[in-house]
């Protein structure tokens, strides 16, 4: 039906005589256009790809209803009624063809497909992850087991790096039941940020009949499988110092945002705390244990109060939950933490399971760490938190892990981000119904 309606839209824009022939995809629509000179355009526009009327539709009437404008770009016309149907199939009917069923090959076709584009977000080329055979190139990562949660998932960001950067097909296993240093298991990732989908797709590709070499500079030959960990990044160095890996956060956040969302279960996992739609929920986490990057005697998190004291005045309400694992914390060190957010309205101190903490990250509006990787790994697969860039434990180094749709601090706490950037994150968020003025600015 929406098929037959745009080919009616092409005969009164072009004449019967030049008829395209559409093939809809879940997420893309393909338009073949036959030219008078034999020749052909096509048409491929991604239906996730946001088209609006007054950039596309709107252009293309004008151009192919004009007279003049008609005869002398014919082919034009043609071109651009082949986009314009494109957009209203988006526009006006992707719920009605997205509602029909669909079965058998046709359904893994469309699944194929939603993969496709995901991975064509992250700068992996769609070819690269199926099995080659004129070049075998594989990369296979040496996992830090018994590293924490954090750790892991930037390690999974680097290793797409890495593949990327070899040209190899990415063979990552899945995260395993194991505990890690911090004595839980994660392999409950892989279903809640939805990483079972595809990110694992190729761990039983054979790769014993294929050379082994460790990651270098030059390309690999064929028939390859390049091996090894995080600290094997290229120039001698791990890959949290290495300029390989400049910006991988920020290559990589679409498409895995993308992977959580569409695959993952954590959407339907909101704490009960989060349910009130009108508070604005503050996340705050302190690490302590092996590593503590902000002791309580640091003025860090109190700079970060001030740096947000426009926000938080302007909130409907606020919640605040402080997490860390205050049970394993002396009692004079917990209460000098406390008293730096005892001023802080409606404030809870919460220890978490590793998965619940995890998940309040995820579903937070604002998410303030202190340097560790955990808070920083969920805004790498949530578009919901505002998260508060600060320099790593490990040093900035080339900026991988920075997030460009948070907010900033210098390592004292202060924020550098300014109130009209402020009012654009909670724009982008879609969250300035929770607040009662706008930052001292029309938005």
């Amino acid at each position: 039906m929406i098929r037959q309606h745009l080919v009616r839209a092409f005969e009164r824009g072009a004449g019967r005589d030049h008829r395209p022939n559409i093939e809809l995809e879940r997420d893309v629509c393909e338009v073949t256009f036959a030219m008078e000179d034999s020749t052909f355009l096509e048409c491929r526009v991604a239906l996730h790809s946001w088209l609006f009327p007054a950039r596309v539709v709107r252009p293309a009437r004008i151009a192919c209803l004009n007279p003049v404008t008609y005869m002398r770009n014919r082919a034009y016309c043609r071109f651009t009624y082949a986009a314009t149907a494109c957009a209203l199939l988006l526009l006006t009917g992707r719920s009605q063809y997205e509602s029909n069923p669909t079965t058998g090959s046709s359904q893994r076709g469309r699944e194929k497909a939603r993969h496709r584009n995901v991975l064509e977000q992250c700068g992996l080329s769609v070819d690269k992850l199926a099995q080659h055979t004129q070049c075998m190139r594989v990369f296979e990562p040496t996992r830090s087991s018994k590293s924490g949660l954090g750790h892991q998932l930037t390690e999974l960001v680097f290793f797409l790096e890495l593949s990327r950067r070899f040209g190899a097909v990415p063979k990552i296993q899945p995260f395993a039941e194991h505990a890690t240093k911090h004595g839980e298991s994660i392999s409950f990732l892989n279903d809640l940020l939805g990483l079972n989908a595809f990110m694992f797709e190729n761990k039983d590709l054979p790769t014993a009949h294929l050379k082994r070499t460790p990651p270098t500079n030059t390309v690999a030959a064929c028939s390859t499988v390049i091996s090894g960990g995080y600290r094997d990044c290229p120039l001698q160095t791990n890959c949290f110092k290495s300029p390989a890996v400049s910006l991988s956060f920020p290559r990589f956040a679409p498409c895995l945002r993308s992977l959580a969302e569409e695959h993952g279960t954590w959407m339907e996992q909101r704490p009960n705390r989060f349910t009130s739609t009108h508070v604005l929920h503050v996340v705050w986490h302190i690490r302590v244990g092996d590593i503590e990057p902000r002791e309580p005697t640091n003025k860090y998190y109190g700079n970060v109060q001030r740096g947000l004291r426009n926000v938080f005045s302007c909130a409907k309400s606020q919640g605040h939950y402080v997490i860390s694992n205050w049970d394993a914390m002396e009692q004079q060190k917990r209460r000098d933490y406390e008293k730096i957010f005892r001023g802080m309205q409606n404030v809870e101190f919460l220890s978490l399971s590793l998965k619940d903490t995890f998940l309040h990250f995820l579903h937070a509006d604002f998410l303030i760490g202190g340097g560790s990787s955990l808070p920083r790994v969920a805004a790498l697969f949530s578009r919901k938190p505002i998260y508060l860039n600060v320099a790593p434990y490990t040093g900035w180094s080339y900026l991988a892990e920075y997030i460009t749709d948070g907010f900033d601090t210098s390592a004292d706490g202060s924020i550098s981000t300014t109130n009209v950037q402020m009012w654009d994150l909670l724009l982008s968020r879609d969250i300035t119904h929770k607040f009662n003025c706008s930052l001292g600015m029309t938005p």
